[in-house]
């Protein structure tokens, strides 16, 4: 960004066609299997000794078998040893071969028509060996997944069957898959959440802004960018000053401004730093990405696994590591973050919220309906980047409508929400725009 733009003042207002439609497509459900725990592999435990313990647990409390416990894998191992008799089978059984495990939904088996671990596949697992599919299944009123076990001399042997409906939505539970003629005992963790319609497209007006950026953050009523000009250390930085832009000394790869108007930056070297009156003072710490809103928020220069960073929040005087991992990461004035890993998963963090009732219990990320490449928060408004291009100049954009996602016109690759809950873009060839 050459910063002789900024004596220019004509805007080009640009309108997309709206595109109204008063449809209600019907909303589905969607089945995790987040983790399966194998407590006891097939002819593990005999068939007496089972039915012995689970068919009267079944017929008179229904626990275990007809109704979920709330909580992970954990959890559930906590009422399994509170139960002498199944713990004590358990803890008995021998250890054996492992199972040749796949799932289907077919009642038929047949390892070609697996869902996991995939087509024509099984997997080795042994007693006490957790897996962790994350298996994701869209389903209307109630879905079955069968539990097999391949057999290349003779037929496959059935292990059981997961049984899920659209009423156990919200918050991730357990469920025992066993069978008492083959002696095995599972333990899944599961979660069922609801899958928002086909995204509806909507009326949206954009205003150009002259510049050109590579990176854009807004809070505190301030705007600002990161030009398309760089250098060793990063892109030149820019403020905003009515309808201009003020070169900033300094540069960065990355930027966010807290809600109090303060800009955060982040170099080509992983430094961190806070902007402090007319300077730029160095916070300890290394990040490859930053978020600002009631408080600060970054992904440090460590990755956690496939899904991306570690996830750090800024206590005053250091780094708190905070558990995941992700790709981007947006935070509003109530310090709620949002976040998006790198398999377009959309998660929502209340655990760290300034004001109202905190979740303590069980993960404090919570899946959301969607896929994002970029994800950004301001005033009550959640805007992302879809997963899917929209031409040449980036990604399709869609603001959040209560559980749901609202198809805007346009495309971009960055994207940036004020304190009012409009919305800042910038394309693939460095054009900004914001919402008039």
């Amino acid at each position: 960004m050459k910063s002789n733009f900024i004596t220019k003042n004509f805007v080009t207002l640009l309108i997309f066609a709206a595109i109204l439609t008063s449809a209600n497509p019907s909303q589905a459900a969607q089945l995790i299997i987040r983790a399966i725990e194998c407590k006891s592999v097939s002819t593990g435990i005999s068939a007496g000794v089972l039915n012995a313990i689970f068919q009267p647990l079944a017929a008179v409390s229904k626990v275990l078998i007809s109704t979920a416990l709330p909580g992970d894998l954990s959890e559930a191992s906590k009422v399994i040893a509170e139960i002498p008799d199944v713990a004590q089978a358990i803890d008995s059984s021998g250890g054996g071969d492992p199972d040749d495990l796949y799932l289907s939904l077919s009642n038929q088996p047949k390892r070609d028509l697996a869902i996991w671990p995939a087509r024509g596949q099984d997997y080795d697992i042994r007693k006490g060996q957790i897996v962790r599919p994350n298996l994701k299944l869209d389903f209307s009123n109630a879905i079955d997944v069968n539990f097999w076990e391949y057999d290349s001399g003779s037929g496959d042997d059935f292990l059981g069957r997961l049984s899920v409906n659209e009423s156990e939505a919200g918050g991730v539970k357990t469920k025992i898959v066993y069978n008492p003629d083959e002696g095995n005992v599972y333990v899944v963790e599961y979660e069922v959440i609801g899958v928002a319609p086909t995204p509806q497209a909507v009326e949206q007006q954009w205003q150009q802004v002259i510049g050109c950026a590579k990176k854009i953050a807004a809070g505190g009523g301030k705007t600002w960018v990161l030009g398309c000009v760089g250098g060793g250390s990063g892109y030149q930085i820019f403020s905003r000053n009515g309808s201009n832009w003020d070169l900033v000394p300094g540069a960065a790869v990355d930027i966010a401004v807290e809600s109090n108007g303060t800009p955060w930056v982040v170099n080509a070297d992983g430094q961190i730093f806070q902007r402090s009156g007319n300077s730029w003072q160095l916070v300890p710490g290394c990040a490859k990405k930053i978020a600002a809103g009631s408080k600060v928020w970054v992904l440090g220069c460590d990755r956690n696994g496939s899904d991306g960073y570690q996830i750090f929040s800024w206590n005053g005087s250091g780094w708190d590591l905070i558990r995941g991992a992700v790709e981007d990461l947006a935070v509003d004035s109530k310090n709620i973050v949002w976040a998006v890993n790198g398999r377009g998963e959309i998660f929502r963090n209340i655990n760290f919220r300034t004001s109202g009732d905190v979740v303590k219990r069980g993960d404090p990320w919570t899946l959301v309906p969607g896929c994002a490449k970029k994800i950004a928060v301001g005033g009550s408004k959640v805007w992302i980047l879809g997963c899917a291009s929209n031409g040449s100049s980036g990604y399709e954009i869609f603001s959040m409508n209560n559980s749901n996602w609202d198809l805007v016109p346009g495309a971009a690759v960055e994207i940036a929400v004020d304190a009012s809950g409009n919305p800042w873009v910038v394309n693939a060839k460095g054009q900004i725009f914001r919402a008039p």
